[in-house]
């Protein structure tokens, strides 16, 4: 028989139910925020997102959002438990580094994430990035220990781009000088990017090999300086030209918040001991205003030299046989773009002179100012007897600092010829290149006195060892030929490097993961991430911070790699991400599995791209 009490505790515990499934179907929240919304090009903005749950999520995959406007660092996932008024509540907190790329108004795309067959957004936020730089020193924040205290990364942290000067005639040199100014321990600094100096003419004046750095004070704070690179720039047009921005990556100590009075003595704190993490740094775009050259009282000579220059002239002999050479040598000496001058132009009547070898000696003066010596030596023959004389030999330039065209001369030079005129018949003998007469000496072959010592020659062609050599010549030039390509495109091709050493970058991280098996699920599951992903940006030559599942997938479609390996690539993704972002009780034997799939996966991907 069934009672009105126990009615009750039917329909109450139908309630309870009923309750419990709109609590779980609305117990989660995803929620994004910054900690500011405007900052300078080399300032860093944190990107928060947050998943809130009244029961522990185990499967939390990885976000889907736009952040291709910004270079990206982390996440790094922090875990909360909190209980108010006897409920329970669970927070993830994924925290993103961001660095905008360019100066201009950016937007945070709306992270899109899906967790038990239901999607959950965000909204877009706007970010406004100037192009100045807040100076470091002057922030609203106390300086703190050597290590930046509590101070903002760009307080103590920042890549200083300075040009000497900034307003220069067409050709006349600016030093654009890059320094780091820090108040951290760094560890593994190294270029990310390098500007091209577009529109200028250049030459490297210094790059850092190692930090070496100099305190130097900087608004009311000391920081250490270290010069990274110093270029002599000379402008090739006027207008306003843009020295693009160089970045600079580098790791620096991460501080943990300490949750209790005794993580006061960890010591973990320790620089020695704690963690670090990587960070990037932009130095600003600099404008050059490239000044043209005046056209009043331009000499019809003047070939674009700006700076301050000195001419001298000699001659070896100065007195000769008619149709002996003599030789003139002509040295440009001074500060400036020597190689933009042409050598002066020689035409004497009866001389013949010949087009001059030029040797050029470069110079940097302790202010930095580029310069040197251009040596210019040209053979002149008497083509008739008597007496000739040099005259002056002019170079027109631009003297900046006086603002006026002016003429660098040398002293007339005479010369004496000797002997009968040089005929037409005995003139085309001396109607030769430079390298003919040069060569005019080892034409000659004297006649041997002495038949009986004479050996009957040999006939080398039927030697092995001639036809050996032969062939290892040409071979050895071509390996040289080729080695050495190989060299200068590693120099100059950032994505030919990159692939060159994606193999054995990955086999090193592969390492690193299974050194990592015994480690916690997180980390090993992180550097193995960590393998796959920097290998497919090492070889498709793409930043590997933006690289997330979806993008991996269609740039490797786009080259050309089939789905069977694409989905066996995205699966190896989706595990990792679940051991980072959820760890469980993954065990050992199905780590190393996932280790073994993933060099398998390497080794696919590497014959297909």
């Amino acid at each position: 028989m069934v009672t009105f009490r126990g009615i009750r505790w039917v329909v109450a515990a139908f309630i309870l139910l009923a309750a419990s499934g709109i609590v779980d179907a609305q117990d989660i929240e995803v929620t994004s925020q910054v900690d500011r919304r405007q900052i300078a090009a080399n300032e860093a903005v944190k990107l928060t997102l947050t998943i809130t749950s009244a029961r522990q999520l185990v499967h939390v995959p990885a976000p889907q959002i736009d952040l291709s406007a910004f270079e990206v660092y982390g996440p790094s996932v922090s875990t909360h438990m909190q209980i108010v008024n006897r409920r329970t509540s669970f927070s993830r907190d994924l925290e993103y580094t961001l660095y905008a790329r360019k100066a201009g108004r950016h937007t945070i795309g709306a992270a899109s994430l899906e967790i038990d067959g239901k999607t959950y957004q965000t909204e877009p936020i706007r970010i406004d990035v100037s192009s100045g730089r807040r100076k470091s020193g002057q922030g609203n924040k106390a300086s703190g220990g050597g290590q930046g205290g509590g101070d903002d990364l760009s307080d103590n942290l920042f890549l200083r781009a300075r040009l000497d000067p900034d307003t220069v005639y067409v050709n006349e040199q600016v030093t654009a000088s890059f320094d780091l100014c820090y108040r951290y321990n760094l560890r593994d600094v190294g270029f990310s990017e390098i500007p091209t100096f577009s529109g200028f003419w250049t030459h490297e004046l210094f790059v850092a090999q190692r930090l070496d750095p100099q305190v130097e004070e900087i608004g009311d704070r000391q920081f250490h300086v270290a010069p990274l690179r110093r270029m002599a720039l000379f402008p090739a047009r006027d207008g306003t030209l843009q020295i693009d921005a160089m970045a600079v990556t580098c790791a620096i100590p991460q501080r943990r918040q300490r949750r209790s009075a005794f993580d006061a003595f960890s010591l973990f704190d320790d620089p020695l001991f704690g963690r670090t993490q990587s960070v990037m740094v932009r130095s600003l775009q600099l404008p050059v205003v490239a000044r043209p050259l005046p056209e009043a009282d331009r000499p019809p000579t003047f070939s674009g030299l700006v700076g301050q220059i000195e001419i001298q002239a000699s001659a070896e002999p100065r007195r000769v046989a008619t149709g002996d050479p003599v030789t003139l040598r002509v040295q440009v000496a001074g500060i400036g773009n020597l190689h933009s001058m042409k050598a002066p132009v020689l035409r004497i009547d009866g001389l013949k002179i010949y087009e001059p070898k030029g040797e050029m000696q470069q110079t940097v003066s302790e202010d930095g100012r580029l310069g040197g010596a251009a040596t210019y030596e040209y053979i002149v023959i008497p083509e008739r007897s008597g007496g000739f004389t040099i005259p002056p030999i002019e170079v027109a330039y631009f003297d900046p600092t006086r603002r006026q065209y002016r003429l660098a001369s040398t002293d007339q030079i005479a010369l004496l010829s000797e002997g009968e005129t040089v005929t037409n018949a005995s003139a085309a003998l001396h109607d030769m290149t430079r390298s003919e007469i040069a060569e005019l000496g080892s034409d000659i072959r004297h006649i041997k006195p002495d038949v009986s010592e004479l050996e009957a020659p040999r006939e080398i062609d039927r030697q092995v060892w001639f036809w050996a050599v032969q062939l290892l010549l040409p071979m050895g030039y071509v390996a040289l030929s080729l080695f050495r390509r190989h060299q200068e495109r590693l120099l100059g091709d950032v994505g030919y490097a990159r692939r060159r050493g994606a193999s054995d970058a990955a086999r090193r991280r592969l390492q690193e993961a299974a050194e990592a098996l015994d480690s916690t699920e997180p980390f090993f599951f992180a550097t193995l991430h960590t393998a796959l992903v920097s290998f497919i940006g090492d070889q498709i030559n793409e930043p590997t911070p933006g690289l997330d599942r979806v993008r991996c997938r269609s740039l490797l479609r786009a080259g050309g790699v089939e789905e069977p390996t694409l989905e066996r690539l995205d699966q190896l993704l989706e595990i990792c991400e679940e051991g980072r972002f959820s760890p469980g009780q993954t065990p050992e034997a199905k780590r190393r599995n996932v280790l073994a799939r993933s060099e398998a996966v390497i080794d696919e991907l590497r014959e297909a791209i």
